[in-house]
């Protein structure tokens, strides 16, 4: 995918994205710009997204580069959804390795067990067509570290082993790949190897400034080794680089639980809460949610936060949550599992 065109001062704009066509306009009056701008797929005519920002015109060079990552931000989503919903509607005996990786994907950002087999099966298939796919291996190595931290295996250290090889992969079959990296830290990270999975991350980072993945990777890689503070406003960032994606849930459900690991509970709740409100984001920020309320002694608040993550999951248990939390620093672990005990999670 690739831009053939930014967003500047001239009176349109137009990019083209593989299938997709980014367009748009710029109108100034006084000092204020307007810029409109919407995907288009250009193999039917239809709208997949639109916007329209409002903006100062200080510095036209800094607004441009604003401008560029908060559009490109905003549409790779869009584009994932709209690649995902074709690559569904099309009968099964008719798909290529793009297109099982793309309905594997569609499966994979559902976050159930169910689903993630789904998708590991459409992901291994695209690999069997197209072996040196190196996508396809990136999404099996994350999707590993979802099995581990939401207790789908009962062999975290050996799903993690296979997540490992399969990152690797990812990153010889094409080492300018952002996401191969990011999926390759996400992986060291939970092996407890934080200084290559930060520095991993960070590659990600400087191949595509834009992968708001990357910004929730290195968060989260710091917050594991117990560098809460530092995390944070990469958890904000991805936010704001992608505030559709499919996996917005996990940038806030993680922006809250750095702050709760700071003490800051009336923010943790807020961003818990967030978190929750996403239909797709399973029993984590309810159990976060209930940790934080312990914390602040609102027992019954906790009580009721951890009944809805029971409802999620029935078979949570303590044992269980600390095999997903795997290598969080010994302090944070130790004291997110006291609170879980006190809010009635079973041993």
């Amino acid at each position: 995918v690739g831009r053939d065109d930014q967003p500047g001062a001239g009176d349109g704009w137009t990019g083209r994205y593989g299938r997709y066509v980014l367009e748009g306009s710029v109108r100034k009056a006084g000092s204020r710009v307007r810029i409109s701008a919407q995907l288009i797929d250009a193999a039917t005519g239809n709208h997949v997204w639109a916007e329209r920002y409002d903006r100062e015109l200080a510095d036209i060079f800094e607004l441009q580069d604003e401008m560029t990552a908060t559009i490109v931000g905003a549409i790779e989503p869009e584009l994932g959804g709209a690649e995902r919903a074709r690559a569904k509607r099309k009968p099964p005996d008719n798909l290529d390795a793009w297109d099982r990786y793309q309905r594997g994907l569609w499966h994979f950002w559902r976050f159930t067990r169910d689903d993630a087999d789904e998708a590991e099966r459409l992901f291994q298939s695209a690999i069997d067509l197209d072996p040196g796919f190196g996508p396809a291996y990136a999404s099996v190595a994350y999707l590993f570290t979802l099995r581990v931290v939401f207790g789908w295996t009962d062999a975290p250290d050996q799903t993690l082993g296979r997540a490992l090889r399969a990152g690797q992969q990812a990153v010889s079959a094409d080492d300018k790949d952002a996401f191969a990296h990011y999926a390759l830290g996400r992986v060291q990270t939970l092996q407890g190897d934080f200084e290559t999975a930060i520095a991993e991350v960070e590659k990600a980072i400087d191949l595509n400034p834009n992968l708001a993945l990357a910004y929730y990777g290195l968060g989260f890689a710091l917050t594991w080794s117990g560098r809460t503070r530092e995390a944070l406003p990469h958890f904000h960032k991805a936010i704001r680089q992608s505030p559709h994606d499919p996996l917005l849930w996990r940038f806030e459900n993680m922006a809250g639980f750095a702050h709760l690991h700071l003490g800051e509970y009336a923010e943790a709740v807020e961003w818990h809460r967030k978190a929750a409100r996403h239909p797709n984001s399973g029993f984590w920020p309810n159990l976060n949610l209930a940790v934080a309320f312990v914390e602040q002694e609102e027992w019954d608040k906790a009580r009721a936060a951890m009944d809805a993550a029971l409802e999620l999951q029935p078979d949570l248990s303590v044992t269980g949550v600390a095999g997903m939390l795997g290598s969080l620093r010994r302090d944070l672990k130790d004291r997110h599992l006291d609170a879980l005990r006190k809010a009635g999670l079973p041993e």
